[in-house]
C-alpha cells in the first residue's frame, strides 16, 4: 500500500519532517523512513545522486514522494494548454512577442526591494501558495 505524500492539519497524523529524509538511505523505492517514492521520481533520484560535482544531495519530499515527476507543474503556474492559447492570442493581437536587441542593458545585479523600496514588505515575505487554485 502507497501511504499519502503528504498530510496536512486535516489528516489523522503530523506531517513527517524533511530533515528525516535528507538523511535516510534508498532501499528498493523504499526511504529508511518508510516514504514510499514512485519509481521515476526514485530513477531521477538516483540520477542525481550518480552524477558527479553535484555539489547537493537529491530527496524525495513526503509531499510528492509517491507522485510521479512532473505532477507539481500546475502548482508553478504550468496549466494545460498554455501555449495553444498563447499562440491564439498572438495571432489574435492580444499579444506581442518580445523582440530583444542585442544591445539592451542589463544590470549585473537587481533587486526588486531595492528598486522598490514602497514594495519591500511584500517582495520579502515569501509565503507557500503550492495549492491556491491559480
Amino acid at each position: 500500500p502507497v501511504r499519502p505524500p503528504f498530510r496536512d492539519e486535516h489528516s489523522e497524523s503530523k506531517a513527517m519532517p524533511s530533515k528525516l529524509l535528507v538523511a535516510a538511505p534508498v532501499l528498493g523505492g523504499i526511504f529508511a523512513s518508510g516514504l514510499v517514492v514512485h519509481e521515476d521520481r526514485l530513477a531521477e533520484i538516483e540520477a542525481i545522486r550518480a552524477t558527479s560535482g553535484v555539489s547537493w544531495r537529491a530527496a524525495a519530499h513526503p509531499r510528492f514522494a509517491a507522485s510521479p515527476p512532473g505532477v507539481v507543474k500546475s502548482l508553478c503556474g504550468v496549466k494545460i494548454g498554455w501555449m495553444e492559447q498563447l499562440q491564439a492570442a498572438v495571432a489574435r493581437g492580444e499579444v506581442r512577442r518580445f523582440q530583444s536587441t542585442a544591445n539592451a542593458y542589463l544590470p549585473e545585479e537587481f533587486d526588486s526591494a531595492t528598486n522598490w523600496p514602497q514594495c519591500k514588505k511584500i517582495l520579502t515575505d515569501i509565503r507557500d501558495q503550492s495549492n491556491c487554485g491559480c
